[in-house]
């Protein structure tokens, strides 16, 4: 009667089913949290991903589904010694734990048809769209037959109901999908750095950037780790018991690949690598300066112009995007283009001015225009504009 009032049993030397308990709980309030994350930095920047955040969401419901299958048959008898188990709980933990098998390979695949889905949004490279998409028919037809492979493997009428004797090969399609799960995730690693490859950015976004997908290094290693645990339980005579180990590295990699399926997208480089949200001011120490002048600059590469006072200085943005990409000058070269021209506060001094850095600007830009065209990059156009202060000195005479 004690046991029934308990929450979840206790971990104790004949039960090791509270460690499945301990670690499936645990992760799933992290991925909670990082999900619940994503989705409100998918509000507060206004992003519209409906195709690669759909897949996390269906993997978190599914994860929180899969959990409590998997708790169930741990109640029932998954980490107590066979021996000790009744036929009525052997067939209840195995018709769980069946169940939850075939959750976790969907539950994986979604987490990399997310990250896939994210590369193609992000990449205007015909070629990577292309990589994408052959990846993620590969995702695909992994997780058919990882499901069907499960589902199928032992004798009718009980497929559940897994027994080295009754089962094709031992178990022994489990290796293939355990491996081809390990090949997708290093394939799914590989693209973002085929991706940046011809970015022009600073080192420490591209670190940041890279390190953000590279984090799924972590479920290789997993599911290295879920590999080398298939011998200790698909041979055994006391399945219940010996799985455990196993269970455990499945319910981490799991876990971890719904969090880590949302680094990505909660940097807020990535916001500010949007045309729409890249800003750069120039600091008055470094800014323009003429004699008995002072002046200040602002650049501002927006969708939407900032309209302010005729005291401060004014710009307005305007970019062409080249291909789908949702970032500017992803895949490619960026050439930004630049036009400066400054107003005086002094009428008589306005039109010189204007005149002036037309005319240099003009020449300018048909200087970077025919370099970058050559390069076969993509032309950006910002137009800056900067206001001149100039102080009456002789009023100081």
């Amino acid at each position: 009667m004690a046991d029934q009032t308990n929450a979840f049993q206790a971990l104790s030397s004949d039960n090791r089913g509270t460690i499945i308990t301990l670690t499936s709980v645990s992760l799933l309030i992290v991925a909670i949290i990082f999900v619940l994350a994503k989705f409100s930095s998918a509000i507060y920047f206004k992003q519209r991903r409906t195709a690669v955040n759909t897949p996390i969401w269906a993997a978190l419901v599914l994860s929180i589904i899969q959990v409590v299958v998997l708790q169930k048959g741990v109640d029932n008898g998954l980490g107590k010694h066979e021996a000790r188990l009744s036929d009525g709980d052997i067939q209840a933990w195995n018709k769980f734990a069946f169940a939850a098998h075939i959750l976790l390979i969907i539950v994986l695949s979604l987490s990399k048809m997310s990250t896939i889905l994210l590369v193609w949004k992000l990449t205007p490279s015909k070629s990577l769209r292309r990589s994408c998409v052959i990846t993620a028919g590969i995702v695909v037809g992994w997780a058919i037959f990882a499901v069907f492979g499960i589902a199928f493997q032992c004798e009718m009428p009980a497929p559940w109901l897994y027994s080295p004797k009754r089962c094709a090969g031992q178990g022994a399609i489990f290796y293939p999908i355990a491996v081809l799960n390990i090949l997708t995730e290093v394939s799914i690693v590989v693209l973002p750095f085929l991706m940046m490859r011809n970015v022009q950015m600073v080192l420490s976004k591209r670190v940041k950037i890279l390190s953000s997908f590279s984090s799924r290094l972590l479920i290789v290693g997993l599911g290295i780790a879920h590999l080398a645990l298939l011998p200790s339980f698909v041979h055994s005579t006391d399945v219940s018991w010996d799985i455990v180990n196993w269970e455990v590295i499945g319910q981490a990699m799991m876990l971890t690949t719904v969090v880590i399926a949302c680094v990505p997208t909660l940097y807020h480089i990535f916001a500010g690598l949007h045309s729409g949200l890249t800003t750069t001011q120039i600091p008055d120490a470094i800014g323009l300066e003429l004699p008995q002048t002072k002046v200040s600059g602002y650049i501002n590469q927006s969708s939407s112009g900032a309209s302010q006072s005729h005291s401060r200085s004014r710009s307005r943005g305007r970019s062409k995007k080249n291909g789908r990409s949702m970032f500017d000058g992803w895949g490619g070269q960026t050439g930004v283009i630049t036009e400066v021209t400054s107003g005086r506060n002094l009428n008589q001094n306005e039109d010189d001015a204007r005149q002036s850095s037309s005319s240099e600007g003009t020449e300018s830009t048909r200087h970077l225009t025919q370099d970058a065209q050559g390069k076969g990059a993509v032309l950006k156009t910002v137009d800056v504009t900067v206001e001149v202060e100039e102080h009456d000195h002789w009023n100081r005479l």
